[in-house]
């Protein structure tokens, strides 16, 4: 989150980005401790209380950087939109903790691995080869189609803890996209990871 927090508003420029307010400081540190609180005491009603502040907490970081105002840039808005898959694992493992039977735990691991991870994985290794090629950050097709192929597949998994009986064909779905998401990636920026000979 800390790492996740500081990389994103990076590729916002003003107006966009007001100056980080102390109460950032704040969220990160609760944010944590929430983590540590969740695998000390899981099932604990404190930890789902503590988990539902911590995504409120998240909501209003993400609502500061305005990232919704780079749609142009498929690449920082991708990193907005794997930032916010924490929030939504922050909110799905508190509606576990409230209402076990409703909704397993896997769904806000999904969030924070597929979502979060995957996403912003993709994002990170899109403007960092960018910025080290010197290559302008212009969004491209393959690129963009790797973001949404990310973020359908991080949805389509979360629907098989929703929807069990679909379970098999959401899963499969969701793996495959997985693969679509690296592979439209490697299309995109094959130039620059194959030197020309």
């Amino acid at each position: 989150m800390r790492g996740g927090g500081g990389v994103t508003p990076v590729g916002l420029r003003p107006p966009f980005v007001t100056p980080p307010p102390p109460s950032l400081i704040l969220i990160d540190a609760e944010s944590h401790l929430v983590c540590r609180r969740a695998v000390v005491a899981p099932q604990a009603q404190f930890t789902g209380l503590a988990c539902a502040l911590a995504a409120c907490s998240q909501v209003m970081r993400i609502a500061q950087w305005r990232g919704w105002r780079m749609v142009a840039s498929s690449s920082v808005l991708a990193l907005h939109i794997g930032y916010g898959w924490i929030t939504v694992g922050f909110g799905l493992l508190a509606i576990h903790i409230f209402a076990p039977a409703r909704l397993g735990q896997a769904a806000a691991v999904h969030a924070w691995t597929i979502g979060a991870i995957g996403t912003m994985a993709l994002a990170i290794m899109a403007s960092m080869m960018r910025k080290h090629s010197r290559r302008a950050f212009a969004s491209s097709v393959p690129a963009t189609g790797a973001f949404v192929a990310m973020t359908i597949c991080c949805l389509s998994r979360l629907l098989v803890e929703l929807l069990p009986g679909d379970g098999g064909p959401l899963t499969s779905l969701s793996g495959t996209l997985w693969v679509v998401a690296f592979g439209l990636f490697l299309v995109a920026f094959r130039r620059m990871l194959i030197p020309q000979i």
